[in-house]
């Protein structure tokens, strides 16, 4: 209910001295000034519960509707993850947004020319199927080779689990 998650947002804001706006900047490695050019309100605040849960030792669902914003918080998630030494997965059904999401964390700074974020897709865009992301990169993964390269990484996953970067 609408109580009780004010008041989870309370007990995050005391748990951080305050001030989510801040935590949320320093955790995910931006000025406050490059943070709220880059994200609205709501997803600071969804992402200052979210990192908040994480270090806790907790989970987050985010489930907000259409239009709302969450492509970024996912950005800012992958983010989150990459800092932390982890490795960042994105699993969509829809091959298009592998493009919305190159935007997203474009617009965070996360994927540049000099570094740019490399997803690993995991649809088979096969034939004249193509995703073209904003930076110009074009994705049309498909095929045995594919496939074969997925099952290699599933497979490592499974040995050590861990999935390897790149």
């Amino acid at each position: 209910t609408f109580v009780v998650r004010m008041h989870h947002h309370r007990d995050v804001a005391d748990d951080v001295g305050g001030d989510i706006d801040g935590y949320v900047a320093k955790t995910l490695g931006l000025t406050p000034d490059e943070m709220t050019k880059t994200l609205a309100p709501e997803q600071i605040d969804a992402l200052g519960l979210a990192l908040h849960n994480i270090d806790k030792g907790s989970a987050f669902i985010m489930g907000d509707q259409t239009g709302i914003g969450k492509g970024r918080f996912v950005a800012g998630m992958l983010r989150f993850a990459r800092l932390r030494g982890y490795l960042p997965v994105f699993v969509t059904d829809k091959p298009n947004l592998y493009a919305d999401m190159i935007r997203d964390l474009i617009d965070i700074g996360e994927s540049t020319p000099e570094k740019p974020f490399i997803p690993l897709v995991t649809n088979d865009l096969g034939g004249d199927e193509k995703v073209t992301l904003p930076d110009g990169r074009v994705l049309k993964e498909g095929g045995a080779k594919h496939q074969k390269t997925i099952a290699e990484a599933t497979d490592k996953f499974m040995e050590n689990g861990k999935l390897a970067a790149g």
